[in-house]
């Protein structure tokens, strides 16, 4: 939904570029995660290379269908929802709505059971999220009482049917009945929200700013948590931790490997800058 809240239509004759820019920001990031995942397979585990690439290769092609490939799919799945969008934003201008209703719903009957590689089945969905953010962005002015008041009501609703009725969206699962999809619509308002907020202080501003331009790192270091967290975490034995406490342990070392990964590409990129001179 806040990627549809940020997304600018465009003419199809601009799509090839824009779609260069998706692939580059989404695509590449998930090569390279299965690159480094890869070689850390091999020299830390001494996984065999035939075996890796046959399971990487799986998890490429089928995603979470495949139970592998982490939290990558949605990286995946976000930048087909993208480009149909934009085509759809052109091609479909006064009835888009029902138009990625009903292929919404084609793709979540179970009697169908509808599965396609690289989670192809969830594009509608993906689509249907970020619709209701552009028309959001759209059709509402980011300083008008009427959106104040519409995170308000969104935030008592996403509050009952998340907490009281648990309700919610797991696309991974194929799970994202109506009322969970009005869940996280009313979810994401809030988000929304929340940042407004916090553009009242400055240091929020900041942290949260600089978190936010590397939320894609953040979610590749999640996605290696796996053999990189885990491997410290472990020693602190989670199952015994309260789960707050574990949560900010967590936060906490990808932080860390977060600041680190930031120092080191500007210590690459001065380096390059010295070595051109």
């Amino acid at each position: 939904m806040l990627s549809g809240y940020t997304l600018k239509k465009i003419p199809l004759s601009e799509l090839k570029l824009a779609t260069v820019k998706d692939f580059k920001r989404l695509i590449i990031p998930v090569l390279i995660v299965f690159a480094v995942d890869f070689l850390l397979q091999l020299f830390l585990f001494g996984a065999s290379v035939p075996v890796l690439l046959k399971t990487d290769i799986k998890k490429l092609l089928w995603g979470t269908l495949n139970k592998g490939g982490g939290v990558l799919w949605f990286l995946i799945a976000l930048f087909y929802s993208k480009f149909f969008f934009r085509i759809v934003l052109n091609k479909i201008p006064k009835y888009r709505e029902m138009f990625l209703l009903v292929g919404t719903y084609i793709f979540s009957v179970p009697k169908l059971k509808i599965e396609l590689p690289q989670n192809f089945d969830l594009i509608f969905v993906g689509m249907l999220f970020m619709d209701a953010g552009y028309i959001l962005r759209n059709s509402v002015d980011e300083d008008s009482p009427k959106l104040e008041k519409l995170g308000v009501i969104a935030f008592f609703i996403w509050i009952y049917l998340v907490r009281n009725k648990k309700i919610y969206v797991d696309l991974a699962q194929r799970i994202y009945p109506v009322l969970a999809i009005i869940a996280a619509i009313c979810g994401a308002l809030c988000v929304i929200q929340l940042c407004k907020l916090f553009e009242c202080s400055k240091l929020l501003t900041k942290v949260t700013g600089f978190f936010g331009k590397r939320s894609l790192d953040l979610l590749c270091i999640h996605q290696l948590d796996g053999l990189t967290g885990n491997c410290v975490l472990k020693y602190l034995e989670p199952e015994k931790l309260n789960p707050y406490v574990h949560c900010f342990v967590r936060i906490l070392f990808y932080t860390v490997v977060l600041l680190c990964l930031v120092g080191a590409r500007i210590l690459f990129r001065k380096a390059v800058a010295a070595f051109r001179k």
